[in-house]
């Protein structure tokens, strides 16, 4: 499976990247192409935005095309791209494997051997310079968010504590983006984002099995309880 970063102009000028817009030059729409996860490609939408207020301090926000799930890291420190894709990668497949996981009381063990399978599902990564525009609406959304929230707790940097919190908060609430088909969804972004990585978990159990062994169905997963998530990380 191809894991695809799509980064808006404003984090390819931070990251001082020069990469070529998706699309000809002449193409309407050049570097606003729809962005689709299906089982070939795990799809990101990636920007960078300000935190408010006088520092002007900045987060990393993705999300998946698919589920809309979203991910905030906050940016303490200048990141190189690698830097910024590990930590990325870090992120969903730990929170994956969590949620797959459904038990609160997992060993840390379970968890890492488990996001490791998630992460060797991805053979391929692709970065582009790119910007889906269904998804920039939602990005909008998370930035209010978060300036929000950094005005109510008198916050001048977002912490990662607070940057997990607030994402886990976001993932339940309801969103609403178009399928394929033009058709508007209505639907909470976790679910869909454990589904996409049961997805995930089965084709790569079927491609790894022998032929003569039929493939063991992946047992389907209910969500973990958010408050016991929060205990423990730390939250």
């Amino acid at each position: 499976m191809k894991l695809l970063l799509s980064f808006s102009n404003k984090l390819t000028r931070y990251l001082g990247l020069d990469l070529p817009q998706q699309g000809s030059a002449e193409a309407k729409g050049t570097g606003k192409h729809p962005l689709h996860s299906n089982a070939d490609i795990f799809a990101w939408q990636c920007h960078i935005i300000e935190n408010g207020g006088p520092d002007s301090s900045r987060s990393l926000v993705a999300v998946e095309a698919h589920s809309r799930y979203c991910i905030i890291i906050p940016l303490t420190l200048r990141l190189e791209q690698e830097d910024l894709i590990q930590q990325l990668n870090y992120r969903w497949s730990t929170e994956m494997a969590m949620f797959i996981l459904d038990d609160p009381e997992a060993p840390l063990e379970d968890i890492e051997e488990l996001a490791d399978a998630l992460l060797e599902v991805i053979t391929e990564v692709d970065v582009i310079r790119n910007t889906d525009l269904s998804i920039s609406g939602h990005i909008t959304d998370i930035k209010s968010w978060i300036q929000d929230y950094c005005q109510q707790h008198g916050l001048h940097l977002l912490s990662d504590r607070h940057s997990v919190s607030l994402a886990m908060h976001l993932n339940e609430l309801q969103k609403t983006a178009k399928d394929p088909t033009g058709a508007k969804q209505r639907f909470i972004p976790l679910p869909r984002f454990i589904d996409t990585g049961l997805m995930m978990l089965e084709d790569d159990a079927e491609t790894d099995a022998p032929d003569s062994q039929p493939t063991q169905p992946t047992q389907i997963a209910t969500v973990i309880n958010l408050a016991d998530y929060r205990r423990k990380v730390g939250l």
